[in-house]
């Protein structure tokens, strides 16, 4: 007899460079990269209904990072986490992709000690990088 598997509980991080620079595959990227690799998380396509806790079941986070000229602005936030990669899509689709003539002065480190920070405050205990 073949079992039914549900997809594993992960807690999945996207991270993604809101600036100019990127918009120009940015189409590219989220039917290529982003779609796939929230529909295999997910176990199946994106919905629309937003209605587990965030304790028993995955949960997915995007985190746009853009370039030092976008100050007084931080340079990255986090959005999420959310248990609908419906509202994860939608949310990648109303960043601006904009910017990003500041780039050779972004401090990577600081956005990712932030990053870290941020994540053991939420105490998620797998994260999953992707585009």
């Amino acid at each position: 007899m073949v079992g039914v598997t549900d997809p594993a509980i992960v807690d999945v991080v996207v991270l993604v460079e809101d600036t100019a620079l990127g918009s120009t595959s940015i189409q590219e990227i989220k039917n290529n990269y982003l779609i796939p690799t929230l529909e295999h998380f997910n176990g199946g396509p994106a919905t629309d209904v937003e209605f587990a806790s965030l304790e028993t079941s995955s949960t997915y986070s995007i985190v746009p990072f853009r370039a030092s000229d976008c100050m007084p602005d931080p340079p990255a936030r986090i959005l999420g986490p959310f248990t609908s990669t419906k509202k994860i899509l939608t949310i990648f689709d109303r960043l601006k992709f904009s910017g990003g003539r500041g780039a050779y002065l972004i401090k990577v480190n600081e956005q990712a000690n932030m990053f870290t920070c941020k994540l053991t405050y939420l105490n998620l205990s797998s994260c999953t990088f992707g585009y």
